[in-house]
C-alpha cells in the first residue's frame, strides 16, 4: 500500500472512531483457518472495533458469553470473513494468504498480549507453532 493510502486508511479510522463507529454491528468472524470467533465489525474502517464499541478486554469474544450479553444466538449473526491477504509468511517464506499472529499467545499473557508484535503466517506455520507453544506449555506444566 502507498503511503498516501496507508494515510487516508488512518484518516478513514480515526474519523470513525470520533463518530463511535455509527455502523458497527456484531458478526461471527471466520478467521484463515476456519475458527468462527464472535466480534464487532464496523464495515466503515473495515476493522474489528469491539473493544471500542463494546467495554470488552479483547477483541473477541465466545458464544456462551455472546448469547448471555445480548441474548441473541450466534447463528442468528452476519457471517464476516477474515481479510486474508498474499503475504510473505515469517516462518517458511512463501506467499500465500497469512494472518496476522500473536508473538506472544493470549492464553498465556492475556491483555498484555496485544502490546507484543504479531507476525503473517501462513495456515501451515500458523497450526505449527501453536502445536509448539501447546507442547512448550504442556511440558511446562508437567514439570512444575
Amino acid at each position: 500500500m502507498s503511503d498516501r493510502g496507508w494515510m487516508e486508511r488512518a484518516y478513514v479510522e480515526e474519523r470513525c472512531r470520533e463518530d463511535g463507529h455509527p455502523e458497527h454491528y456484531w458478526c461471527r468472524w471466520f478467521t484463515a483457518s476456519g475458527d468462527m470467533r464472535i466480534c464487532v465489525w464496523c464495515p466503515s474502517c473495515q476493522r474489528v472495533v469491539t473493544r471500542e464499541t463494546s467495554g470488552t478486554r479483547g477483541d473477541y469474544i465466545s458464544v456462551e458469553n455472546f448469547e448471555k450479553k445480548t441474548g441473541k444466538t450466534a447463528d442468528s449473526l452476519p457471517e464476516e470473513r477474515s481479510a486474508e491477504r498474499l503475504r510473505t509468511c515469517r516462518l517458511c517464506g512463501t506467499v500465500a494468504p497469512c494472518e496476522h499472529h500473536h508473538v506472544a499467545p493470549q492464553a498465556v499473557f492475556g491483555i498484555i498480549a496485544d502490546r507484543f508484535p504479531q507476525v503473517p503466517l501462513c495456515r501451515l506455520c500458523r497450526v505449527q507453532v501453536e502445536q509448539l507453544w501447546r507442547d512448550y506449555l504442556n511440558a511446562w506444566k508437567g514439570a512444575a
